[in-house]
């Protein structure tokens, strides 16, 4: 009869103290939060490379707090990847809130040259940027597959414009 009040007193504990501390997010928790490329922006050469900032919303719907782990992504135009970012400091999603995200990216040369080439043929290009998010769980981390897939229209006349399209032309187009 101890060995059963015992056994029940200390259920009763553990499950009080999940209640008040709040339970750990699950994969449903995740699977409502969303991740958005808001903003694409070009910086500037540096070191013959291209420099690019993107900005990721990422939005947390529940009632929880979430940590991401980190963010892994890449920019494609026509299935060739243009170069890869990534976060692997920890972040801390709000309840009920969303935190902006800035990364960095860098184009090497090659592909800055080919992604140029083709913005001058159409006038524009598509630019695929998709993305992973890694979240803690209990178990370790978890690879959210897909957390980002956004397509952009970069247009290289307002491209040109923000470059100092002279200077660039110059540079590129020979």
């Amino acid at each position: 009869m101890r060995f059963l009040t015992r056994l029940l007193l200390s259920s009763a504990l553990l499950l009080s103290a999940l209640v008040l501390t709040g339970c750990p997010p699950t994969a449903s928790d995740w699977r409502q939060c969303r991740f958005v490329v808001t903003d694409v922006r070009f910086v500037g050469l540096r070191e013959n490379q291209a420099e690019w900032s993107v900005v990721v919303s990422a939005v947390n719907p529940t009632r929880k707090v979430l940590k991401l782990e980190g963010l892994q992504m890449a920019a494609r135009l026509e299935g060739d990847t243009l170069g890869k970012l990534g976060n692997a400091i920890p972040i801390v999603l709000a309840p009920r809130d969303t935190t902006e995200i800035e990364l960095g990216l860098l184009i090497p040369p090659t592909a800055w040259n080919k992604a140029l080439k083709q913005m001058q043929r159409g006038g524009s290009s598509e630019i695929l940027i998709t993305g992973d998010a890694f979240v803690k769980t209990w178990f370790g981390t978890r690879k959210v597959t897909n957390a980002i897939n956004k397509k952009y229209t970069v247009n290289l006349a307002e491209l040109m414009g923000t470059m100092g399209g002279d200077l660039l032309r110059n540079l590129f187009f020979r």
